[in-house]
């Protein structure tokens, strides 16, 4: 078997500007283990990276820093 029959065609994207939240909110609602941020360049959008699923834990730990700090608020 080789790699391309396991592969999804359709590739989820994501501005590079988007934030953390967007990105793994957008992962969760396409149900898809990574998105690929792109950027403009020369009227194409370039892919700059990989976003996988550890960026929904990473997401989901700097929202619950975000709750613990405002609770520490007087």
């Amino acid at each position: 078997m080789r790699v391309g029959e396991f592969c999804n065609r359709e590739v989820i994207v994501i501005s590079g500007d988007a934030s953390v939240k967007v990105a793994a909110e957008l992962m969760r609602q396409q149900h898809v283990g990574a998105v690929v941020p792109v950027e403009p360049r020369a009227g194409r959008r370039v892919p700059v990276g990989l976003l996988t699923e550890m960026l929904e834990r990473v997401a989901g730990g700097v929202e619950l820093q975000r709750a613990r700090k405002s609770r520490r608020r007087p």
